[in-house]
């Protein structure tokens, strides 16, 4: 067979996906190779997504003010939230390396301390800003240079990850924690992003001021409605198998997809990739309902409630 005529059967093989996969796996279209291919991370443009980068770019827009509108995003773990908000940060700095050295920091991203301690935050800040400090610095000294090396950075938006985890320690060091992200809101007039689980939200509650800066967004699961099927039409569209899957349109795998998942994005892509996997190995090209009882997954735990559901649905 000529190599046109080679080229030509694998563009019809794949024409179904969208052309940066097919791009990508042009060279790599070997059973082995594909599996790889659906191992590796990848990002998959969806509602929630498009959602919460249009309220980024509201804050990361607005003019500046010395008190910033500041957004709270709130949900469960595996629903994407910190691959979403990389994937924001990526897109504004330009940059294929979170650590990559740059000298405009448009977004910049930092993880909360793993309990509340607004010290380490300080220094979680300072490190990602790659600016030399010392530990034993005074808060008063790391605050004017947090603030001078964001203006040096032109930095437009800082953003805290993990932030529940500032719920883990005593009262008194929550209310530092929570203290010095409304002082850093005070002092640096950039919008600040807080990102964590739904408990997250009781952090901010408590304090009239930070209650009224934060405006909490709940990240909810995905429900069986048109935005659930067009999500899982463009998780197929990524999956390097030689047929056509229709999974959005088939009912029973649309409702059981939903019931083994509990709707949570990360979940429901690894579901499909494993069972995607599994066609590839059997020869199949394409997935069914029938593949669920042949690979190995979780159920979610679908017991789970929130405290208080005070956030803002979208």
């Amino acid at each position: 067979m000529s190599q046109k005529a080679e080229n030509n059967n694998f563009y019809e093989d794949y024409e179904h996906l969208i052309p940066p996969i097919v791009k990508e796996i042009r060279d790599n279209a070997a059973d082995k190779e594909r599996i790889d291919f659906i191992r590796k991370p990848k990002f998959i443009r969806h509602s929630k997504a498009e959602a919460i980068f249009k309220m980024l770019d509201e804050l990361f827009y607005a003019p500046r003010e010395d008190r910033m509108q500041s957004y709270l995003f709130a949900g469960d773990g595996n629903m994407g939230k910190t691959y979403t908000i990389k994937r924001y940060i990526k897109m504004k700095n330009n940059q294929d390396d979170l650590n990559d050295i740059q000298t405009k920091i448009p977004v910049l991203y930092v993880l909360a301390p793993v309990k509340a301690n607004y010290k380490v935050l300080y220094d979680n800040i300072l490190t990602a800003l790659q600016v030399p400090f010392r530990t034993t610095d005074s808060d008063t000294q790391k605050e004017v240079k947090i603030a001078t090396y964001i203006e040096d950075f032109q930095v437009k938006m800082l953003i805290i990850d993990e932030v529940h985890n500032g719920l883990t320690g005593s009262a008194n060091q929550q209310k530092e924690f929570t203290n010095a992200i409304k002082n850093l809101s005070n002092i640096l007039r950039i919008p600040i992003v807080l990102v964590g689980v739904g408990e997250a939200v009781s952090l901010v509650d408590r304090d009239h001021q930070l209650k009224s800066r934060f405006k909490p967004i709940k990240i909810k699961n995905w429900e069986i409605d048109d935005e659930f099927r067009a999500f899982l039409k463009s998780v197929e569209l990524t999956l390097p198998l030689k047929e056509k899957s229709y999974i959005y349109t088939d009912g029973k795998f649309v409702t059981k997809i939903h019931q083994v998942t509990n709707g949570i994005t990360g979940d429901v892509i690894s579901i499909i990739n494993k069972m995607a996997i599994r066609a590839i190995e059997k020869k199949k090209e394409k997935i069914d309902i029938k593949l669920f009882n042949e690979i190995d997954y979780i159920t979610v735990d679908n017991s789970k409630i929130y405290a208080q559901e005070i956030w803002m649905d979208f």
